[in-house]
């Protein structure tokens, strides 16, 4: 493994009756023949076509900082980091802050990081901005729709896909997925709406299947994403906890042991790594693999990671 030390910093149905048309039969008639209607649900086995932009234009990308995106009705920040010296077949990752308060800047405070990684790894990063949610009596955040309301954060994902190809020579087939709690745990959604795009995910303190309470549940809840996404899970022990402070909402070891015996039993690739530190600190050489992990893999091809790749804290589960 490449020796780099550097912290990415982040700071979370039918009523009957007729629809394409109603048929009353004599005793001489014949029935229509039914109607086939198209499978909604993509072959996750096979990569997925870039969908047509929600709105706009693609923004210049032709320089690495924010840019303002529009997406789905919505005007987001987009963080960008790219090599200076660009490869061709680069790999893309998208990653996802964790939840934070309104008005704070996740994505501005993540930039330097990010470009150090872009450069290291020949890869373009590309990192957007969540939108404010209600999260019931505990008030707003700026964070990802994995609470019921993903639809804007998913048409956001397809918009960039859409134009980081248009902007960068990536390799689609090496489009992965990095996140921080909140993030993290929109990692996994995409991991299961999206598979059909996702080579890989790495994620902080993410997983599956929890409750909240005063909010119910359950969120996040796993479902077969139909291949192999190979997945790296890291969490931080009894205090990596949200929000903390002697509040538990989500317990993140064990969300991250929900989603990591799911896939397990359904045959799938997890590396996990855990450590003591908590939420929101990690070791150095578990971001490093994160970012190894995201770049090395491809759609739909057999994961080139082994053992001998990882730090003494992580291990493969299958």
């Amino acid at each position: 493994m490449r020796n780099v030390s550097f912290y990415l910093i982040l700071s979370s149905l039918l009523l009957s009756g007729c629809f394409e048309f109603c048929w009353s039969a004599s005793d001489d008639d014949d029935p229509p023949p039914p109607v086939e209607e198209e499978d909604p649900t993509p072959d996750p086995t096979i990569l997925g076509e870039l969908e047509a932009l929600s709105e706009g234009e693609c923004p210049d990308m032709s320089q690495t900082g924010i840019s303002l995106f529009q997406s789905a009705g919505e005007t987001r920040k987009v963080g960008l980091a790219f090599p200076a010296e660009q490869g061709e077949g680069m790999p893309l990752i998208m990653a996802f802050h964790g939840l934070n308060l309104p008005g704070s800047t996740p994505v501005e405070l993540w930039l330097e990081s990010l470009q150090q990684a872009a450069d290291f790894y020949n890869a373009v990063i590309v990192a957007p901005e969540g939108l404010v949610y209600q999260m019931g009596l505990t008030g707003e955040f700026l964070g990802w729709g994995f609470l019921g309301d993903p639809e804007r954060d998913l048409i956001l994902f397809d918009d960039l896909r859409t134009c980081m190809d248009q902007g960068f020579d990536i390799d689609l087939n090496r489009l992965s997925l990095m996140g921080h709690s909140g993030g993290a745990l929109w990692s996994s959604v995409l991991m299961m709406r999206r598979t059909n795009a996702v080579a890989s995910i790495a994620e902080y303190s993410g997983g599956s299947d929890f409750d909240i309470p005063l909010l119910g549940g359950p969120f996040v809840s796993y479902q077969d994403p139909g291949r192999e996404v190979p997945t790296l899970l890291v969490s931080g022990g009894t205090t990596d906890i949200w929000p903390g402070g002697g509040v538990e909402f989500i317990n993140f070891e064990s969300t991250s042991d929900n989603l990591q015996t799911h896939m397990v039993s359904d045959g799938y690739l997890v590396a996990r790594c855990k450590h003591d530190l908590g939420h929101t600190t990690w070791p150095d050489d578990t971001w490093i693999l994160g970012l190894e992990w995201a770049t090395r893999h491809e759609f739909g091809e057999a994961s080139p990671m082994t053992s001998d790749d990882l730090p003494e804290a992580c291990v493969l589960v299958d």
